[in-house]
Protein backbone atom coordinates (compact mmCIF):
# COMPACT_ATOMS: atom_id res chain seq x y z
CA UNK A 1 0.00 0.00 0.00
CA UNK A 2 2.90 2.31 0.65
CA UNK A 3 3.95 1.79 -2.81
CA UNK A 4 0.42 2.41 -4.07
CA UNK A 5 0.45 6.00 -2.02
CA UNK A 6 4.11 6.72 -3.53
CA UNK A 7 3.22 5.67 -7.28
CA UNK A 8 -0.15 8.30 -6.52
CA UNK A 9 2.18 11.00 -5.08
CA UNK A 10 4.80 10.48 -7.60
CA UNK A 11 2.04 10.30 -10.11
CA UNK A 12 0.60 13.51 -8.81
CA UNK A 13 3.44 15.67 -8.33
CA UNK A 14 4.77 14.32 -12.41
CA UNK A 15 0.78 16.00 -13.50
CA UNK A 16 1.20 18.84 -11.10
CA UNK A 17 5.08 19.24 -12.65
CA UNK A 18 3.21 18.92 -16.04
CA UNK A 19 0.30 21.24 -15.23
CA UNK A 20 2.77 24.37 -13.92
CA UNK A 21 5.02 23.52 -17.33
CA UNK A 22 2.22 23.90 -19.78
CA UNK A 23 0.80 26.59 -17.39
CA UNK A 24 3.61 28.23 -17.61
CA UNK A 25 4.67 28.04 -21.62
CA UNK A 26 0.62 29.35 -22.05
CA UNK A 27 1.60 32.09 -19.96
CA UNK A 28 4.58 32.67 -21.87
CA UNK A 29 2.95 32.55 -24.89
CA UNK A 30 0.09 34.69 -23.61
CA UNK A 31 2.63 37.67 -23.04
CA UNK A 32 3.89 37.17 -26.23
CA UNK A 33 1.09 37.65 -27.90
CA UNK A 34 0.29 40.46 -25.33
CA UNK A 35 3.69 42.32 -26.67
CA UNK A 36 2.91 41.92 -29.97
CA UNK A 37 -1.10 43.46 -29.30
CA UNK A 38 1.40 46.74 -27.66
CA UNK A 39 3.54 47.02 -30.22
CA UNK A 40 0.89 47.17 -32.67
CA UNK A 41 -1.04 49.38 -30.61
CA UNK A 42 1.94 51.73 -30.48
CA UNK A 43 2.48 51.59 -34.40
CA UNK A 44 -1.18 52.58 -34.73
CA UNK A 45 -0.45 55.28 -32.43
CA UNK A 46 2.44 56.59 -34.27
CA UNK A 47 0.63 56.44 -37.67
CA UNK A 48 -2.00 58.77 -35.75
CA UNK A 49 -0.16 61.29 -34.75
CA UNK A 50 1.66 61.38 -38.20
CA UNK A 51 -1.48 61.73 -40.31
CA UNK A 52 -2.89 64.00 -37.87
CA UNK A 53 0.46 66.23 -38.70
CA UNK A 54 -0.01 65.62 -42.30
CA UNK A 55 -3.30 67.49 -41.97
CA UNK A 56 -2.18 69.92 -39.78
CA UNK A 57 -0.01 70.38 -42.97
CA UNK A 58 -2.52 70.66 -45.64
CA UNK A 59 -4.63 72.82 -44.04
CA UNK A 60 -1.93 75.67 -43.90
CA UNK A 61 -1.69 78.06 -45.81
CA UNK A 62 -0.86 77.22 -49.93
CA UNK A 63 2.03 78.00 -51.54
CA UNK A 64 1.92 80.10 -54.42
CA UNK A 65 4.18 81.11 -57.02
CA UNK A 66 4.72 84.31 -59.18
CA UNK A 67 4.97 84.03 -62.87
CA UNK A 68 7.03 87.19 -64.22
CA UNK A 69 5.77 87.40 -68.30
CA UNK A 70 6.49 89.72 -70.88
CA UNK A 71 3.21 89.92 -73.41
CA UNK A 72 3.92 90.54 -77.01
CA UNK A 73 1.04 91.46 -79.51
CA UNK A 74 0.23 93.55 -82.25
CA UNK A 75 -1.64 96.07 -80.49
CA UNK A 76 -2.30 97.35 -76.78
CA UNK A 77 -3.53 94.64 -74.60
CA UNK A 78 -6.43 95.39 -71.42
CA UNK A 79 -5.46 93.32 -68.28
CA UNK A 80 -9.13 91.86 -68.31
CA UNK A 81 -9.17 90.42 -71.13
CA UNK A 82 -5.47 89.07 -71.14
CA UNK A 83 -6.55 87.35 -67.51
CA UNK A 84 -9.67 85.71 -69.34
CA UNK A 85 -8.17 84.50 -72.33
CA UNK A 86 -5.32 82.67 -69.87
CA UNK A 87 -7.80 81.37 -67.27
CA UNK A 88 -9.56 79.94 -70.81
CA UNK A 89 -6.37 78.84 -72.63
CA UNK A 90 -6.08 76.78 -68.97
CA UNK A 91 -9.08 75.53 -68.59
CA UNK A 92 -9.26 74.87 -72.26
CA UNK A 93 -6.15 72.59 -71.59
CA UNK A 94 -6.54 71.11 -67.80
CA UNK A 95 -10.25 71.57 -67.43
CA UNK A 96 -12.81 73.65 -64.95
CA UNK A 97 -11.59 71.42 -62.02
CA UNK A 98 -8.01 72.21 -62.35
CA UNK A 99 -8.50 76.16 -62.86
CA UNK A 100 -10.57 76.10 -59.77
CA UNK A 101 -7.72 74.61 -58.07
CA UNK A 102 -5.02 76.16 -59.33
CA UNK A 103 -6.16 80.02 -58.03
CA UNK A 104 -4.97 81.74 -61.52
CA UNK A 105 -5.11 85.24 -61.43
CA UNK A 106 -3.14 88.15 -63.55
CA UNK A 107 -2.10 90.04 -59.71
CA UNK A 108 -0.17 93.02 -62.14
CA UNK A 109 -0.25 94.52 -65.43
CA UNK A 110 2.05 96.84 -67.24
CA UNK A 111 -0.06 97.95 -70.76
CA UNK A 112 3.25 100.22 -71.79
CA UNK A 113 6.23 97.76 -70.78
CA UNK A 114 3.51 94.71 -71.60
CA UNK A 115 5.22 93.02 -68.29
CA UNK A 116 2.67 90.78 -65.72
CA UNK A 117 3.23 88.74 -62.86
CA UNK A 118 0.42 86.14 -62.54
CA UNK A 119 -0.04 84.43 -59.43
CA UNK A 120 -0.97 80.34 -58.87
CA UNK A 121 -0.63 77.77 -56.45
CA UNK A 122 2.74 75.99 -56.69
CA UNK A 123 1.54 72.64 -57.72
CA UNK A 124 0.07 74.34 -60.64
CA UNK A 125 2.95 76.03 -62.13
CA UNK A 126 4.00 74.30 -65.09
CA UNK A 127 -0.31 74.03 -66.00
CA UNK A 128 0.44 78.19 -66.07
CA UNK A 129 3.33 77.99 -68.31
CA UNK A 130 1.58 75.70 -70.59
CA UNK A 131 -0.99 77.78 -70.66
CA UNK A 132 0.59 80.74 -71.18
CA UNK A 133 2.53 79.15 -74.24
CA UNK A 134 -0.96 77.67 -75.70
CA UNK A 135 -1.80 81.63 -75.56
CA UNK A 136 -2.47 82.65 -79.42
CA UNK A 137 -4.91 85.49 -79.76
CA UNK A 138 -6.59 88.22 -77.43
CA UNK A 139 -9.41 90.08 -78.14
CA UNK A 140 -8.96 88.86 -82.15
CA UNK A 141 -4.89 90.10 -81.89
CA UNK A 142 -2.08 87.68 -82.02
CA UNK A 143 0.05 87.40 -78.79
CA UNK A 144 2.69 85.89 -77.41
CA UNK A 145 3.50 85.03 -73.98
CA UNK A 146 7.04 84.67 -72.67
CA UNK A 147 7.47 83.98 -69.12
CA UNK A 148 10.36 85.76 -67.63
CA UNK A 149 10.72 84.49 -64.10
CA UNK A 150 8.97 82.55 -61.45
CA UNK A 151 9.30 83.81 -57.84
CA UNK A 152 8.01 82.44 -54.11
CA UNK A 153 7.35 86.18 -53.57
CA UNK A 154 4.96 88.93 -55.38
CA UNK A 155 7.57 91.72 -53.91
CA UNK A 156 10.67 89.93 -55.98
CA UNK A 157 8.44 89.08 -59.04
CA UNK A 158 7.47 92.76 -59.29
CA UNK A 159 11.23 93.70 -58.69
CA UNK A 160 11.94 91.35 -61.85
CA UNK A 161 9.04 92.65 -63.79
CA UNK A 162 10.59 96.67 -63.83
CA UNK A 163 13.46 95.39 -65.10
CA UNK A 164 14.20 95.67 -68.49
Amino acid sequence: MEAEVLALAASATLSLLAGGIAGYLAAKKASARLERALARLAEAARLERELAREARKAAARPKRRYIVFEAFSEGPLDAGRLESALKEAFSRLFGEAALAASGLSLIDFNPETMRGVVRVRRDYKIHALAAMAALRRVDGRRVMIAPLAVSGTLKRARRRMAKP
